[in-house]
């Protein structure tokens, strides 16, 4: 009988308070909201599982971005797309430096090349873990391999640049592919780029206001390379001048507008006339300009360039001038260096928003110092060069003189916008992706404003390719002349072109390959999501590191105790206990006969 009231009570009971539901409030600590993001091509989903299972229980686990979390978790080498400042810490996890990594990080070649000529291309790659051992690095058309290049690296941490060289034989889209690989290693950096071959030439002026041994022979390394059509004029004396090519004078802007480039020789003697017709031109054409600086000298030339002083650097021998990527010095492959001079100039200190092109490689007693350095005019460029007689050391055995100066106003020459200027934002594109188009009519984007007047034109745009053609919607964008559209590109691969033509009949198209799975360049970021981390109050962790993040994070977010209310009823356990109380309860009754 005991028995029997004492199961039925407990049944009783724990039906009654499953019921009633009730409440027990208690203090402890809340467990931290933690936003766990993978960025960057390191973050593979077993480190994710690692860093997620390092956390266990003791945190509320988001694996997606969330603003409101106690704090955030970065996996990877990148920060995420859209980052912007946070208000709770960031910690990051990233990968290993002892462990042999290898990066491209630059891989950047021309909108577009003339056909038949030799197009000098540089790939930025980082190296990690690899100290003693070989990187090569191949550029291949199709699985055509067509140049090669390799790289002993020397530090533990190296970034470096590899020079390879293209040759169009056809016109028309090709594809490029940079495949880098550590000597040993299974693993391959993979980098894709677009070149759109046109038969076409980038005309090019000289002008020399006095001889100058500089201007001259790169002139004469600009003359070899059919890419370029060369006019040129050097001032001998007073009104006398030796001409190539009907050159016009620098002081009319409008007489300059059918060249791409102009390089001047013995800046320093140039009139103030002839320094405002330049800037015009950058501004209004959106030309390039190349000074080539012979001596240091003062003259009008300083305030277009923006520069206060000149430093002079001088030795007995030629020394190493390096190319450089992302504005910063890199260690070079293991060729010559880009140039090589006796006698250099640097600014003091660089003109605002300036781009490092090349610099004076570092000694025991001296810094690297900037030779050759690029600002914007408007929409124009301006390169200057303090490389003052490099054209003594131009034997290919001890420098790249002529490669670097055709690569260099190449480039310069390029982005001087034709009649319709077509910039697209990722020519390399999977099947059914969004490609962004920005369309800038010049001329009358770079036109003077008249207040009052009404700006009036047409454009239209189409996607042209294997299985027909599509339209592409523009719109207007910021100041007259600018375009913006979004390109659908097809789901299946191949090459299209994007047509656009203006109310005033001129016409332009640009390349677009749509491929399976493009690869991209991608700058390593490694050290800025370290110095992120650190800067929110959290800090980064290695790989081999992870048993310690769980203890930093609750260093760093230190939970308060908080009165949080218990339902101890809601446990799934309770059924035991209940069924066992039923059971017993059911049990004795059939023993007595009474079930």
């Amino acid at each position: 009988m005991t028995l029997r009231l004492v199961a039925r009570g407990i049944a009783f009971a724990i039906a009654i308070a499953g019921v009633l539901d009730p409440a027990i409030i208690s203090t402890r600590p809340a467990r931290p909201v933690v936003s766990v993001v993978a960025t960057g091509t390191a973050a593979n989903d077993a480190v994710v599982d690692r860093v997620l299972a390092t956390l266990g229980n003791r945190f509320v686990i988001l694996d997606a971005p969330f603003e409101a979390a106690d704090a955030t978790i970065l996996v990877g080498d990148r920060l995420p797309e859209g980052s912007t400042s946070p208000t709770t810490p960031v910690f990051a996890v990233v990968p290993d430096l002892a462990s042999p990594t290898l990066r491209i990080e630059r891989f950047v070649v021309p909108a577009w090349v003339p056909l038949e000529s030799r197009v000098p291309i540089t790939v930025g790659a980082r190296v990690t873990g690899a100290a003693g051992r070989r990187v090569t690095v191949s550029l291949l058309v199709g699985a055509l391999e067509i140049d090669r290049v390799e790289h002993n690296v020397r530090t533990a941490d190296e970034r470096f640049g590899a020079r390879v060289a293209f040759v169009p034989t056809a016109a028309g889209a090709s594809l490029l592919r940079i495949v880098a690989r550590i000597d040993g290693e299974p693993a391959n950096a993979v980098a894709d780029a677009l070149i759109d071959v046109r038969d076409e030439r980038l005309a090019v002026l000289f002008h020399d206001a006095r001889p100058s041994w500089m201007s001259t022979f790169v002139r004469r390394a600009i003359e070899r390379d059919p890419r370029f059509t060369v006019a040129s004029r050097t001032i001998t004396s007073r009104d006398i001048s030796t001409d190539a090519g009907q050159p016009p004078t620098l002081g009319d802007a409008a007489s300059l507008e059918r060249f791409d480039a102009i390089v001047v020789g013995a800046p320093e003697s140039l009139t103030e006339r002839e320094i405002a017709g330049l800037e015009t031109w950058m501004r209004r054409r959106g030309g390039g300009v190349i000074l080539l600086f012979d001596r240091n000298a003062d003259g009008p030339y300083r305030r277009l360039a923006g520069i206060d002083e000149l430093s002079a650097q001088t030795a007995d021998t030629g020394e190493p001038v390096d190319a450089a990527t992302h504005g910063e010095p890199v260690a070079p492959d293991d060729g010559p260096p880009a140039l090589r001079a006796a006698e250099t100039l640097s600014p003091a200190p660089l003109p605002a928003g300036a781009r490092t092109i090349a610099v004076r490689r570092a000694t025991q007693d001296t810094d690297a110092l900037p030779v050759i350095w690029r600002s914007a005019v408007g929409a124009g460029r301006l390169l200057s060069s303090g490389a003052l007689d490099a054209w003594r050391f131009r034997d290919p055995s001890v420098s790249g003189f002529d490669e670097f100066w055709r690569a260099t106003v190449a480039e310069i020459a390029a982005a001087t916008p034709a009649g319709i200027d077509i910039r697209i934002a990722d020519p390399v594109t999977p099947p059914g992706g969004s490609v962004d188009v920005v369309v800038t009519l010049p001329g009358l984007l770079l036109s003077d404003p008249v207040a009052g007047d009404t700006v009036r034109t047409t454009i239209s745009a189409v996607l042209e390719g294997p299985d027909g053609s599509r339209g592409i919607r523009l719109w207007p964008e910021g100041a007259p002349g600018r375009f913006r559209g979004v390109i659908d590109a097809p789901n299946e691969p191949g090459d299209w072109r994007v047509s656009v033509s203006s109310g005033n009949t001129e016409e332009a198209d640009a390349a677009v390959v749509v491929v399976a799975d493009p690869a991209r360049a991608r700058p390593d970021q490694r050290d800025l999501v370290v110095a992120w981390a650190r800067a929110h109050g959290g800090d980064a962790f290695q790989y081999a590191r992870l048993d310690a993040l769980p203890a930093a994070l609750m260093a760093a977010l230190a939970p308060a105790p908080r009165r949080v209310p218990w339902y101890p009823m809601r446990s799934a356990w309770w059924i035991v206990p209940f069924v066992l109380a039923l059971g017993a309860e059911w049990w004795w009754r059939r023993r007595r006969g009474l079930a």
